[in-house]
């Protein structure tokens, strides 16, 4: 007569708190032949096989992925660093690297830099030894400067891949390129030649990596209409952009143009310019320097131009896939996209302005 199982215990542990010697001890096996058989099931017999995923899903026994990326150096797992959550095109493109990660079998650990070096470094120092296979970085912040660009240096030389976004292959420290220079200089342009005689730039901060390249991208568009260039630093604060565009608003020459950084800095200007009783598009045309869903939902709806959010979540996650496969990928910058509304032109029969 077949030998029965060992029959489960008064004790036995609950569903999902079941350890691998559990798992053993139900099945008359011993813990090695466990874990043979979830990681090398080819050495192991067929019924020893049953035994043991029989007695995994009567104790609801879950491998712990952690110990498996110790054995395997793989985790299923990536981390995420924004510059800012808050930011709509940062939690879109965080929404997109989740997709494009869940397609790949990969989990996403979502961390916040809050704009602060001090974090990035923190985080760069902790995840390796939390266990994942690699990072991305999306933030505006000059992440090459003085400490961080050193810790992510160590990071990668350490055997952590870590792409970031934004980079052209120019930079020390490149991954995912945007043209962010070519974006405001084509957004410049844009408003010029729809008639804007005093554009202005309106954008968080002039001294980030993003922040410094839309400032050249809209100097080099103004200067070539032979215009007068007017850059306002906000550090994205909503009370100080609508407080800034007033005052160009109200001065002798007002300002019949604004490229804005981000889509809530557009939101500004257009509170801005209702507050003093000025039209849009008619006496201030607005267009912002990214592409994100709320743009389309507000009214007026704005004009953008930038990179979708689906295509950097994409292009950020399929790379940093080749790196952690041992592959070295080319470097690819991404085209953007114009996406003209209500703030740049009038609204075509039916729209609401």
């Amino acid at each position: 007569m077949a030998a029965s199982r060992p029959a489960t215990s008064p004790s036995a542990p609950s569903p999902g708190t079941a350890t691998i010697l559990d798992v053993a001890a139900l099945a008359g096996v011993s813990r090695t032949t466990v874990s043979r058989v979830l990681n090398h099931p080819d050495l192991v017999p067929a019924d020893t096989i049953a035994r043991v995923e029989g007695a995994i899903d009567e104790l609801g026994f879950r491998p712990s992925s952690r110990a498996r990326g110790l054995r395997t150096g793989r985790f299923d797992t990536i981390a995420l660093l924004v510059g800012d959550a808050s930011q709509p095109f940062q939690s879109a493109v965080a929404k997109a690297v989740a997709r494009a990660a869940e397609a790949r079998g990969l989990n996403v650990l979502l961390c916040d830099l809050d704009h602060s070096e001090e974090r990035l470094i923190t985080f760069l120092r902790q995840l390796p030894r939390q266990g994942v296979d690699g990072i991305v970085i999306s933030t505006g912040d000059d992440v090459s400067r003085s400490r961080a660009g050193a810790v992510i240096a160590e990071t990668r030389a350490g055997g952590t891949p870590i792409v970031i976004s934004g980079r052209l292959p120019e930079d020390d420290l490149f991954g995912v390129g945007v043209d962010f220079t070519s974006i405001a200089d084509a957004a410049t342009t844009r408003l010029i030649e729809n008639g804007s005689r005093r554009p202005i730039l309106l954008i968080g901060d002039a001294d980030t990596y993003v922040g410094a390249r839309w400032a050249a991208g809209y100097r080099a568009a103004v200067e070539r209409a032979g215009l007068d260039a007017v850059v306002l630093q906000t550090q994205y604060s909503d009370a100080t952009s609508t407080q800034l565009v007033l005052r160009e608003l109200s001065a002798s020459t007002p300002a019949d143009g604004i490229i804005a950084g981000t889509v809530p800095l557009a939101l500004s200007a257009v509170r801005a310019a209702h507050h003093c009783g000025r039209l849009v598009p008619d006496d201030l045309a607005i267009i912002a320097c990214e592409q994100v869903g709320l743009a389309e939902l507000v009214t007026p709806a704005v004009s953008t131009i930038g990179v979708t959010a689906e295509a950097s979540g994409e292009a950020l996650v399929e790379h940093l896939s080749q790196l952690i496969a041992g592959r070295n990928p080319p470097h690819a910058t991404l085209p953007y996209v114009l996406s003209e509304r209500q703030t740049t032109r009038h609204p075509a029969e039916g729209e609401t302005r």
